[in-house]
């Protein structure tokens, strides 16, 4: 697993959020957004999805062992929007601010719902069960049309 792109948005994201399960919504989010922008996503997790959402418990607890434990090039260039670029490639940079902006000053609820209305949620099987996606064919699949 791609921990280290993991790693550094839990980092990235701490500064502005304290809660696992946010910043892990976040993480999701930001996936979803790469995911739309290039046809994959930034991290190799691998998500599972049911008609209430993504089951985040995994990225949740790497937020909670990793969100105080800041990586010394971290500490040392910071993380301004200048200063990430040494830690995420430009879609990732981008696809972080966009999902930042658009989150700002929301709380919980407004957050999941957002995380429901991907297509990775709505396209899940109505009867509640959980399967593995991959966002990059989902979104693949949203912009040609073929998705179900």
């Amino acid at each position: 697993m791609m921990f280290h792109k993991i790693r550094t948005l839990v980092h990235l994201l701490s500064a502005r959020e304290r809660d696992p399960d946010r910043i892990a919504m976040l993480i999701y989010l930001i996936d979803w957004r790469v995911a739309q922008m290039t046809g994959r996503q930034a991290t190799d997790y691998q998500y599972v999805v049911n008609i209430r959402g993504p089951r985040l418990m995994r990225l949740e607890q790497i937020a909670r062992e990793n969100a105080s434990n800041t990586p010394g090039i971290l500490q040392v260039i910071g993380f301004g929007r200048i200063n990430r670029s040494v830690m995420l490639d430009q879609c990732l940079s981008l696809a972080v601010d966009q999902v930042l902006d658009q989150t700002n000053g929301r709380n919980r609820s407004d957050l999941l719902k957002l995380v429901r209305g991907t297509a990775p949620v709505r396209l899940a099987p109505p009867n509640g069960q959980a399967i593995p996606v991959d966002l990059g064919e989902i979104a693949n699949a949203e912009a040609t049309g073929m998705a179900a």
